[in-house]
């Protein structure tokens, strides 16, 4: 909300300077979001009378206007401003003058007539952004007054940010309530509301037929205004620092009264309103032309203001443009309603709106107000434009009026939550002159009653927050809370931190993706697989629980590579929800890499990832969070994976994860050109517990021997890998009947690892060579190459025996 420090000031000025001032509105809970001064600096504007008005001799859009800029001789301007008129007052812009856009004003012969000056519109003196009419001043302004002056632009403009519940700080006068009880200043508010005699009997009956929308319903006609008439110059101004542009003087009548009361009126012509006013829902379907002329048709949801023939309004939003006020209007009849903020919040929206009335409504108005904004409207209507008010007619339904609300305070709950202690009698004081009043007490607590502007305090906790504010939060001292700290294991979360470092150190991009996802791509990467479909979802393409992370993995690679990025490498961790009986949600991390596997470098050209280098992140991952592992890879086929380039990561003969590149028809469907590499971890499926063993280092050498074997092309070279880990090594020859094999894993072969695979050539067809690294040490001594060589032959005997495997000659 915007608004003028003079203004304020007009309603409570206390002696404090505007830099206090902001800072006292922010630390009770108005925020000041921005201070800026009311208008730009206009050395060698003043004010002008134009006294004659002429047509161009030479321009049928241009006039010639006699000027008086001072108690000298008038001057010649030439405009080409419409409406500008004899005896009317304008901003007058002298020779060497400097408007805000850095023009500066010459003399100038303009289609053979001498223009000495120019007269200004509000834009070319960037105070509105209108262009055509001149800025109008004050009928009384003095020629050769300073505009700056007549203006009284020395003046700062605040714009404070609310909260929702604070919808009575809405206007002046709930701001300068506010500032005056944090000044200990009374507050009389100084707007006349008086009652305004009736001058004619004319009115129409109000029917409220949706009381639980509107349970209180003010009109009134006012008869033989002359609309021609301008708003006054300090009203248009006021409006223009609150944000507002002005209309017609009904209008900003209306504006005005909202931002000085904080009650949103509406003046309808009522000369084209037909019998009874009805407050009601709409039909199903029935439409309204607002006044932005646009026709809407509202569901039977929407509150509405009708005539005996039509809807008028969209109660609380916006009027209709078929009763709107113009410059033909003779007749009004003013509305001063209240609208119940849950009938009324979330209606602007649903049809692209957002108004001032709204904004008010749907935060709470009080539901006291409605008449004396009703008779402050009807005098400025009254001053401005003349004419004849009747009587106030009023419909109002108690029941559905909210009920002033009484809470109690306790002194403990004041200390309890603020963390000292506050004299119960400042509290009392604070209250009250917040507007409060105290309606018993006892010596442990008191009671008071809610004012009716008030709708947020329902509460003690609400109580003791206005004292807070207005005792000051800079005068609570700050006081660390007493804590009992203990070291805990690192549990869940930890570790999911602990892997999700791991994936940004190796160049991934944490992603966060919507739990809903298009059934369309999903049941391609899952097709045999059933998700939970929402019953009221967000949109077509997210109509479905995902059952894992790839679906908004895939979309997000998708939406860089439209934008021309070559390297996508993304990650996301969070829930993935199935159905057996029972709704499941169970917790995963995923991975997409598409591209090369490091950024392009000069010296070190990078080719595009693999199925190995995913592996990696994978081993990379899980050690980070677990620990070494003893992992297992398995061929596996899903509809997601491209079969021969996918796996299950498998611990302790459970599935803990899946990884691969992504199907080549899915590929194709989604067109990525290459090939993208996909992996998820279901965390539940790994045990939160790994018990670390240590062993001591060895400061003897190692003793390196490779091993080429070959064997059948089916078999896999990993169980190679797992049956030589499993062979129980001896430096000696065996003892008869012992067997070489044994469970667990030797101290004498530290390291084994695969040095290459390779068909074709002399290796005969269906078979595959295996060369193997096994690195050997010892930690009690240095081992002999004798030593070696016998257990390199019984690594040979138990490759041979299960595998059928032959030494590569």
């Amino acid at each position: 909300m915007k608004f003028s420090e003079q203004w304020l000031r007009e309603w409570v000025d206390p002696p404090i300077s505007t830099e206090t001032l902001a800072d006292q509105l922010t630390m009770l809970g108005l925020e000041v979001e921005d201070v800026v001064t009311a208008g730009p600096k206009l050395n060698g504007v003043v004010a002008g009378r134009v006294e004659a008005v002429e047509k161009h001799p030479h321009a049928d859009k241009l006039s010639v206007c006699t000027v008086r800029k001072d108690a000298g001789a008038p001057v010649t301007v030439v405009t080409g401003a419409p409406g500008v008129k004899s005896g009317r007052c304008y901003p007058y812009a002298g020779i060497d003058a400097v408007l805000p856009a850095s023009v500066k004003i010459q003399e100038a012969e303009i289609r053979g007539v001498t223009s000495s000056g120019m007269l200004c519109s509000a834009a070319e003196l960037g105070l509105s952004e209108e262009t055509e009419e001149l800025f109008l001043l004050a009928d009384d302004c003095i020629p050769g007054a300073a505009l700056s002056r007549v203006l009284c632009l020395d003046d700062q403009v605040f714009d404070i940010g609310l909260t929702p519940n604070r919808g009575d700080c809405l206007s002046i006068n709930g701001v300068a309530r506010e500032i005056a009880v944090a000044n200990r200043m009374p507050f009389d508010p100084p707007a006349d509301n008086s009652p305004v005699a009736a001058v004619h009997g004319r009115s129409r009956s109000i029917n409220l037929a949706a009381p639980d929308g509107c349970p209180r319903y003010l009109g009134r006609i006012v008869n033989d205004i002359d609309i021609s008439r301008p708003s006054p110059l300090w009203l248009r101004e006021k409006l223009r620092r609150c944000g507002l542009r002005s209309l017609n003087a009904v209008v900003d009548i209306t504006n005005y009264v909202m931002l000085e009361m904080g009650q949103p009126l509406h003046a309808f012509d009522n000369d084209r309103l037909s019998g009874a006013i009805t407050v009601r829902y709409a039909a199903a379907g029935e439409e309204i032309a607002l006044l932005d002329g646009a026709s809407r048709a509202m569901p039977a949801t929407t509150l509405v203001i009708a005539d005996a023939e039509r809807a008028l309004a969209m109660a609380g939003v916006m009027g209709g443009l078929e009763s709107a006020v113009s410059a033909t209007t003779r007749h009004v009849f003013l509305e001063s309603a209240f609208f119940t903020p849950l009938i009324v919040a979330g209606r602007a929206r649903q049809f692209g709106l957002h108004t001032d009335a709204s904004h008010r409504f749907e935060r709470g108005v009080d539901f006291m107000l409605q008449r004396r904004a009703m008779e402050r409207a009807t005098q400025l209507i009254l001053d401005t434009c003349g004419g004849e008010p009747g009587p106030v007619t009023e419909a109002v339904a108690e029941r559905a009026l909210p009920k002033q609300q009484t809470v109690g305070l306790r002194p403990t709950a004041v200390e309890g939550l603020l963390g000292e202690p506050i004299d119960m009698e400042e509290c009392v004081g604070i209250l009250t002159r917040l507007g409060l009043e105290e309606t018993a007490s006892d010596a442990d607590s008191r009671c008071f009653s809610v004012p009716s502007h008030r709708f947020d305090i329902t509460l003690e906790a609400d109580l003791i927050e206005e004292i807070a504010r207005i005792h000051g939060y800079r005068n609570i001292r700050s006081a660390l809370p007493a804590a009992h700290l203990a070291m805990r294991k690192p549990g869940f979360r930890e570790r999911l931190d602990l892997m999700r470092r791991v994936l940004v150190q190796r160049g991934y991009q944490e992603a966060i993706t919507y739990s809903f996802v298009s059934d369309a791509l999903q049941s391609r990467l899952f097709p045999d697989v059933e998700s939970i479909a929402l019953v009221n979802a967000i949109s077509s393409d997210m109509e479905r629980m995902r059952l894992s992370l790839w679906p908004g993995l895939l979309t997000g690679a998708r939406h860089n590579l439209n934008r021309q990025q070559e390297r996508v490498r993304l990650f996301e961790t969070g829930k993935v929800f199935s159905r057996a009986g029972e709704i499941q949600q169970s917790p995963v991390i995923g991975a997409l890499s598409y591209g090369k596997v490091a950024p392009e470098q000069w010296d070190n050209p990078y080719q595009s990832g693999n199925f190995y280098d995913i592996k990696s992140d994978v081993e990379a991952v899980i050690s980070a969070g677990y620990g070494q592992l003893p992992l297992a890879y398995r061929p596996v086929a899903v509809a997601a994976l491209h079969h021969g380039k996918s796996a299950e990561i498998i611990y302790q003969g459970q599935r803990i994860g899946l990884l691969g590149a992504l199907h080549p028809a899915i590929q194709s469907h989604l067109e990525i050109e290459r090939e993208v590499y996909l992996f998820e971890l279901f965390l539940e499926h790994i045990p939160e517990r790994i018990h670390l063993k240590y062993k001591e280092i060895s400061r003897f050498p190692i003793v390196r021997r490779d091993l080429s074997v070959v064997v059948d092309e089916d078999i896999p070279t990993a169980d190679l890998l797992h049956s030589i880990n499993n062979i129980k090594l001896d430096l000696e020859t065996p003892l008869a009947g012992q067997g070489t094999e044994a469970m667990g894993a030797s101290n004498y072969l530290t390291d084994l690892e695969l040095v290459d695979v390779f068909q074709g050539g002399s290796i005969a067809h269906g078979k595959k060579s295996v060369t193997l690294g096994l690195t050997f040490q010892r930690i009690s001594d240095t081992l002999i190459n004798q030593q070696v060589d016998h257990m390199m032959t019984q690594i040979l005997e138990c490759l041979s025996r299960i595998f059928g495997a032959q030494l590569r000659e």
